[in-house]
């Protein structure tokens, strides 16, 4: 039972090729479906990976966020300099595709697409870097 559980984002950087081409699946425990994001991290530099879990009854949510900076007080970003500034008549662009997945062979294939973009030794930390 999770009933003091309070909501957790995790910030994450992901790894993508040559390119900039990147993706993100969230699948189900069997591995039979998953929801697919690609994108391009030049566009879209980082993830917010959001977690939310109650009571078994109440079920778990999950959010894959995509974004230009991490969801923290706009200063906070524009100091880590993560706040494209567009001049008048300036745009930004991104391309994003999701895709439904609904067998377990496409679920594998996107399993082992994203696999190959994985470093082999992922930095993780449990606090933000010094600034």
């Amino acid at each position: 039972h999770m009933a003091n559980y309070a909501a957790q984002v995790f910030l994450l950087k992901l790894a993508s090729d040559a390119k900039g081409d990147t993706a993100a699946m969230l699948k189900s425990p069997d591995g039979t479906q998953a929801a697919l994001l690609k994108f391009n991290t030049r566009g879209l530099p980082v993830m917010s990976l959001w977690k939310n879990e109650t009571s078994p009854k109440g079920g778990y949510v999950t959010g894959l966020e995509p974004g230009t900076s991490y969801p923290n007080h706009r200063s906070v970003e524009r100091n880590q300099g993560r706040v494209p500034m567009l001049k008048g008549g300036e745009s930004w662009r991104i391309h994003l595709t999701a895709t439904g997945l609904t067998s377990k062979a496409q679920v594998d294939e996107a399993a082992a697409m994203i696999r190959k973009l994985a470093p082999e030794q992922p930095v993780i930390r449990t606090a933000p870097p010094a600034p």
